[in-house]
């Protein structure tokens, strides 16, 4: 391991003016600082101070500083262990080198097993704050160019986070969310409502499911995620498989109270800005006008026409965006649902207004 070692930390060095070896081991000491900070030389201060500050950054449950700098004479080793390399060789040719100790703050005690969620924090934080490190040594102490930290993480994505990846895709093809949790007779709920005197809530109808949610969700946590050794892909794979989750809760929860829950756990409440833009859009928009006459109003098909006019302009600048516009009467309104532009038969807007449209749901679509 040590001639491994020197060959290429002598070769790079040379390379790049510079070259950084860190040592990680866990200390048997269970109770001293999560970790210590290991150093020997001048040159490694910079690069400590900012690992130190880094890793104290990590909470971890009753210890305030998680990190402390111990400075000595010669490299340091873990307890009964041989010097990885000597002092001399290290400082010959322009070598820096930590040793970073972990005390074992994620394993229980009792059972000598790792607490299984905070440990995947662990990772996460402590792989960030290794990486921003190495990008200070480098920016500062080399000759390599590295314009983020984050150029320093894995750069190839391997076969099992490719197949998760496909999988979850397919999970959500499975379903169209947005078409299964909109009520298909929205204008008669809202006509018996009004006649109730707002007194009686509406009762709304729904398309039938396509689809069992609880088998879903059995697949969806069944896929590995876990095995994944990146910790930004495993973070993002894991908040698509919560996205797919509590989609299928608001699809099981149709015309029930926790419908609402559900609701802000996937999109959140509404944010002040977002509100305030909706007081404008009232301001704007003159609600207690009357109904334009029909001659003044555009159907359903005329508005199909604009819109997908104006979409096909988007397309020119961006092949990305979708031109689909569909007409039916199995929605109500107008509904973008995965990049297509859903209009109902029976839809009329005046001419003065539509242009509102355009800028609401065409920006959605894109």
């Amino acid at each position: 391991m040590r001639k491994i070692i020197e060959m290429v930390s002598t070769l790079l060095a040379d390379k790049f003016n510079g070259f950084l070896i860190l040592e990680t081991w866990l200390s048997p000491k269970v109770y001293q600082s999560p970790f210590t900070i290991h150093i020997s030389q001048k040159r490694a201060i910079d690069t400590a101070r900012k690992l130190d500050v880094e890793l104290n950054k990590i909470p971890i449950p009753s210890w305030g500083k998680t990190s402390v700098i111990q400075k000595q004479q010669n490299p340091a080793t873990p307890a009964n262990a041989q010097p990885l390399l000597q002092k001399e060789y290290i400082e010959k040719n322009g070598i820096t080198f930590v040793g970073l100790e972990i005390a074992p703050v994620y394993v229980n005690e009792a059972t000598g097993k790792p607490y299984p969620l905070f440990l995947r924090e662990l990772r996460a934080s402590y792989s960030k704050a290794l990486r921003k490190s190495f990008f200070e040594f480098i920016r500062l102490q080399t000759s390599f160019i590295a314009s983020h930290f984050q150029m320093l993480g894995t750069t190839i994505i391997d076969d099992k986070a490719r197949e998760i990846d496909r999988e979850l895709a397919a999970y959500t093809k499975m379903f169209d969310f947005l078409m299964l949790v909109t009520p298909i007779n929205a204008d008669a709920a809202w006509k018996d409502f009004e006649k109730a005197n707002y007194a009686k809530n509406p009762v709304f109808h729904y398309r039938p499911m396509p689809v069992d949610p609880e088998l879903i969700k059995r697949k969806i946590y069944n896929l590995p995620i876990e095995e994944i050794t990146d910790p930004t892909i495993a973070f993002l794979f894991r908040d698509k498989r919560k996205e797919i989750d509590r989609m299928l809760n608001m699809m099981q929860e149709r015309e029930k109270h926790d419908f609402l829950l559900s609701s802000l756990q996937l999109f959140g409440p509404v944010s002040e800005q977002l509100l305030d833009v909706a007081k404008a859009l009232l301001v704007a928009v003159d609600v207690g006008s009357e109904v334009a006459p029909e001659s003044k109003r555009l159907t359903a098909a005329e508005f199909a026409l604009l819109a997908q006019k104006e979409l096909k302009w988007l397309r020119a600048q961006d092949s990305s965006i979708s031109t689909n516009v569909r007409i039916a009467e199995d929605i109500e309104g107008i509904l973008v649902s995965k990049g297509v532009l859903n209009i109902n038969s029976g839809f009329g807007v005046s001419k003065k207004e539509h242009s509102l449209f355009y800028s609401t749901k065409l920006a959605r679509m894109w």
